[in-house]
């Protein structure tokens, strides 16, 4: 299976009404809490990556059952539906029941996850069982002061920090490393890339954006031991293998 990243800007053309909690007939706009480079909070707009998969679950959804005759036929005025479980599963994930009968069978969910590649990619839930989807959607953050530290340098500037080598900076922002932290490149766990840092006592964590968790110590020391050994003997040249590169430099450059 193969993983593929997308990421970009978001330019709202109306006002965007995301709410967060409620109290009673009151509501307030999602904030999340943002740690600034001072120390200070700040509360600040955030979509959640939820209601991101919320929209592209059901423009992709209908754009299948269109494309499927399902829905108005325009020609004639005609009306092509379905049942209503499967319309709660396809555009809303359906819900989960204990009860023989309700909702649809298990063997045919899993035969949509097959033929369907929307299922497969949001899931959904039928009879007593959960589908899990393979897309993952992450937070739409406001590109502002109060988030200059934490969004990725180019979409500040507009221009790609480079990744001739792995950069550290990309998964750890423009803000200071922790005092007296050291970065030494960029680790993946459980799915995850994030900078690999050191800390002042020693210990090796995983930054992301400014927040760090805690890796398996003995597995770190192990796997830099092996980066730099295999740095060592990617270094060492047999004197065939010299002589091999003196000769290519003198005819301007390895054979193509």
């Amino acid at each position: 299976m193969h993983n593929y990243v997308l990421e970009g800007e978001i330019i709202a053309l109306t006002s965007i009404s995301h709410i967060g909690e409620t109290y009673g007939i009151n509501a307030k706009l999602r904030r999340e809490k943002i740690v600034q480079p001072d120390g200070s909070i700040e509360e600040v707009p955030i979509i959640s990556g939820n209601a991101i998969r919320g929209i592209l679950r059901d423009r992709g959804m209908l754009h299948m059952l269109r494309m499927l005759g399902y829905g108005v036929n325009e020609a004639d005025g005609t009306v092509k539906g379905f049942s209503l479980p499967a319309f709660y599963f396809l555009f809303s994930g359906g819900s989960l029941t204990s009860k023989a009968g309700e909702g649809l069978d298990i063997d045919e969910a899993r035969m949509w996850r097959e033929k369907i590649p929307l299922v497969a990619l949001f899931g959904g839930a039928m009879g007593n069982q959960i589908m899990q989807g393979n897309c993952k959607v992450g937070k739409a953050i406001p590109i502002c002061k109060e988030t200059a530290h934490i969004v990725p340098s180019r979409f500040i500037t507009g221009k790609e920090l480079s990744m001739k080598k792995p950069n550290w900076q990309y998964y750890w922002g423009s803000m200071p490393l922790p005092d007296g932290a050291e970065a030494l490149g960029i680790v993946t766990r459980d799915d995850q890339t994030g900078a690999l840092l050191r800390l002042k006592t020693g210990i090796y964590v995983q930054g992301n954006a400014g927040v760090i968790r805690t890796l398996p110590q003995t597995e770190v020391e192990e796997a830099l031991r092996r980066s730099e050994a295999a740095a060592v003997l990617g270094s060492i040249k047999s004197k065939r293998k010299a002589d091999a590169s003196r000769e290519n430099g003198k005819r301007g450059g390895r054979p193509k």
